[in-house]
């Protein structure tokens, strides 16, 4: 019979620096190139909910838990943590809860208190807008 001309198993070959970098995957940090700081980032949204910390908030989830209690701390990813927090079952049964951890992908929707209407955020944004517009019109 003629020798086989399939490849041999073996140890696969070390990727190249190019190689190993997958297609849409962050690069990770070196000592060289530090990750850059994300605390307050992100849209309108996001940076109301930062406004929002310290304040009582209600929370609804994509499943149709409702969270209400206060704003300890949020981040970019509108991951949130309450303190003194009502849950409400989507069937009504009410819980309390000392602390709660919340991860941002699964919230739809944040009731905030009216006092942000106020917040200094706003008075940012229109004023940026307001030079986009003068900008705008030179």
């Amino acid at each position: 019979t003629p020798p086989s001309t399939a490849p041999q198993a073996g140890p696969p070959a070390p990727l190249q620096e190019s190689q190993r970098r997958t297609h849409g995957a962050p690069e990770a940090p070196t000592a060289l190139s530090p990750r850059p700081a994300r605390a307050m980032d992100g849209g309108v949204p996001v940076k109301l909910l930062h406004e929002a910390q310290g304040h009582p908030v209600t929370l609804e989830l994509k499943n149709g838990e409702l969270y209400r209690g206060v704003l300890v701390e949020s981040d970019s990813a509108m991951n949130c943590q309450m303190r003194n927090v009502v849950f409400t079952a989507r069937d009504g049964r009410r819980t309390r809860m000392e602390n709660v951890f919340l991860r941002g992908t699964q919230v739809r929707l944040a009731l905030l208190p009216d006092i942000l209407q106020s917040a200094p955020m706003f008075k940012k944004l229109a004023e940026a807008a307001k030079a986009r517009r003068s900008g705008g019109a030179a």
